[in-house]
């Protein structure tokens, strides 16, 4: 596995092993290339490839601080090199330093003579994600000295101090690369790198599971700066993409019309309020993962179907029963059980509750005609996956939970709650076993209801 992420960040993330004898390289003096070797009167050529003053020569070790290491080629085209010995042990077959050329070459200022400006890494290691970077080697006295080691584990570092990554952060390890695009070796020394932060616990490791751009300063501790559009919208931003987002919160009911661009506070409180419902993190920022499902939910596209105040998806309360009961059967199948209608013993009304798996439906003629007029559940724990609770219920919710919801306590008919966001006709929620007093925190929902109260019907 080492060996395979460490060719992975040596060709994939910094695509330095692909570089010819043609690539553009750092240095003003000698580029290696074709030298003579005369013995026994005989004279031979040996091509030493574009990395040649490299090659046996004393080059300094980036990541350990093991010193200088004598490197050779580590394939038979001359891509790129790898240390002799090892840089952190007496096996000469694992931790050996790996250099290649950057290709593309990025732009740079400043570079002068034996200078090589080069991806490293260390190749065949134990270490889960292998050092890798880019490194300036120089020619010294002692041999070629490493002046700047970019290493992709510090700009991860700083990538993990910014809400930007939070969106797109890898679930596996991560193995981050860096590819320079400009490199400044003048004044305050500083390049601009595109950044990939691979996820390992991907087995197809072929998309980054995050992608962007940063400019960052080479001092002792380096300082970095994010350049990229990350797709993340956040309080305080303006414009089209904005806008577009906010038409979306409207049409689903989570934001006042009309919609102006602005990310203000009313924005982020739809924002949260649609996360809440969906399930996502309730950050208040809108990320890919929250774009996306905003948009999929607006068009259709997805597959979850939101039960709330209003009805079940676009199944609306007071709408005529059997296409009520029709368009319900759409979504949720033949009903396992039915009552037909019936005479309530309290009101005289006409009833009938149609029961899916614990959801039930609930039609009445309590508006003058049959019609659709609420749903209850039995157990939030046993519901279809694409069943979702306007609100911000799931199943597991405690009262401490519940709470946070601005869900409020009301000790009658043995136990209920209220809250606003279900204040249709009672509004109140049940909470079995009953309580006498407010529920412990832990105390996880069970069932509850909306729209005519029958589920306290007599």
């Amino acid at each position: 596995m080492a060996r395979r992420v460490a060719f992975l960040l040596a060709l994939l993330l910094v695509a330095g092993a692909c570089g010819g004898a043609d690539t553009p390289l750092i240095t003003t003096t000698s580029l290696g290339g074709t030298t003579a070797a005369t013995g026994g009167g005989t004279t031979t050529t040996v091509d030493t490839g574009p990395l040649g003053d490299l090659v046996g020569a004393a080059v300094e070790d980036p990541f350990y601080g093991s010193g200088y290491h004598a490197m050779e080629y580590g394939d038979a085209t001359h891509t790129f090199l790898l240390s002799v010995d090892s840089l952190t042990g007496s096996d000469s077959t694992v931790d050996r330093l790996g250099i290649a050329l950057l290709d593309p070459a990025p732009v740079t200022t400043g570079t002068g003579t034996n200078q090589y400006l080069v991806a490293v890494w260390v190749d065949n290691t134990a270490e889960e994600i292998p050092p890798s970077g880019v490194a300036l080697y120089t020619l010294g006295p002692e041999g070629w000295d490493s002046y700047v080691n970019v290493d992709a584990r510090a700009v991860l570092g700083f990538l993990e101090t910014t809400t930007d990554y939070d969106a797109r952060r890898p679930v596996g390890p991560p193995a981050p690369a860096i590819e320079l695009t400009t490199f400044d070796w003048t004044g305050s020394a500083h390049f601009i790198a595109d950044v990939s932060v691979f996820d390992l616990g991907d087995v197809t490791v072929t998309d980054p599971a995050y992608a962007g751009r940063v400019e960052c300063d080479l001092a002792d501790i380096l300082e970095c700066v994010l350049l990229s559009d990350d797709g993340v919208l956040r309080p305080g931003d303006t414009g089209e993409a904005v806008e577009q987002m906010q038409d979306l919160l409207i049409a689903l009911g989570y934001l006042s019309a009309p919609s102006d661009g602005v990310y203000d506070e009313e924005t982020e409180d739809g924002v949260r309020a649609f996360q809440r419902d969906y399930r996502l993190t309730r950050d208040g920022k809108a990320g890919p993962q929250t774009l996306e499902l905003l948009d999929a939910v607006t068009s259709g596209e997805s597959d979850i179907v939101m039960a709330s105040k209003f009805g079940v998806g676009t199944v609306l309360f007071n709408t005529e029963w059997s296409s009520a009961f029709d368009a319900l059967q759409e979504i949720f199948g033949a009903p396992d059980a039915d009552t037909g209608w019936y005479e309530d013993g309290c009101d005289g009304h006409q009833w009938r509750k149609a029961d899916w798996d614990g959801f039930t439906a609930i039609f009445t003629d309590r508006g003058g005609s049959k019609r659709f007029d609420g749903w209850y559940l039995r157990d939030l724990n046993d519901i279809p996956a694409f069943l979702y609770f306007a609100g911000g219920f799931r199943p597991g919710s405690t009262w401490a939970y519940t709470r946070t919801l601005g869900a409020e306590w009301d000790p009658i008919y043995g136990g209920f709650f209220t809250l606003d966001e279900f204040g249709y006709n009672n509004g109140d929620f049940v909470m079995p076993p009953p309580y006498p007093e407010d529920p412990p925190d832990g105390a996880v929902v069970e069932s509850f209801g909306t729209g005519t109260g029958a589920f306290v019907t007599c």
